[in-house]
């Protein structure tokens, strides 16, 4: 009697077991599943951040190329701004996919290039407080903003940045 007892209490105890890990192997699908789901989310969301910020640095590329046009930016101002605008793209997916700050994001774009980040630093420096103050955010919304300031304060009109000014 005792013996089925232990045999009662040993079959009730696999069936515990067994029906355990039958949920636990449908959890573990389901989180496969979601887990696909979420990466077809973020390949997604990647391509079209991608798609962007190429679309974003052609705007970038032609207000530079107006500006240089018009004689407002040449010589070493040029390049570092060229710099700036040649690398929205790659700064953007930096910041996306690794989580880089601007700065590192920056710097890494650097490598190989004619210019350091000294005069990044100095030209930065000498901008209007509309592109120092988000460029000094460190982010990449900031990042985006002191580009687009960058562009668009150049060509106000001196009146209108005077009346600005005094306001």
């Amino acid at each position: 009697m005792i013996i089925f007892g232990v045999i009662a209490v040993l079959v009730l105890a696999l069936i515990f077991l067994v029906l355990r890990a039958q949920n636990a192997q449908a959890e573990l699908n389901k989180a496969k599943f979601e887990l696909k789901t979420l990466q077809k989310n973020t390949k997604f969301s990647l391509g079209s951040i991608m798609l962007m910020s190429k679309q974003l640095t052609n705007s970038y590329r032609l207000k530079l190329d107006a500006l240089r046009r018009h004689g407002v930016l040449h010589g070493n101002d040029l390049d570092v701004a060229q710099f700036i605008v040649e690398n929205v793209e790659f700064v953007v997916m930096q910041c996306c996919e690794k989580h880089a700050t601007v700065e590192e994001a920056i710097k890494g774009a650097l490598e190989g290039a004619t210019i350091d980040m000294a005069a990044v630093q100095e030209y930065i420096a000498r901008q209007s407080v509309d592109v120092r103050v988000p460029w000094s955010k460190n982010t990449l919304d900031g990042y985006l903003a002191a580009c687009n300031n960058l562009l668009t304060t150049k060509t106000k009109a001196p009146e209108a940045a005077i009346e600005e000014a005094a306001i």
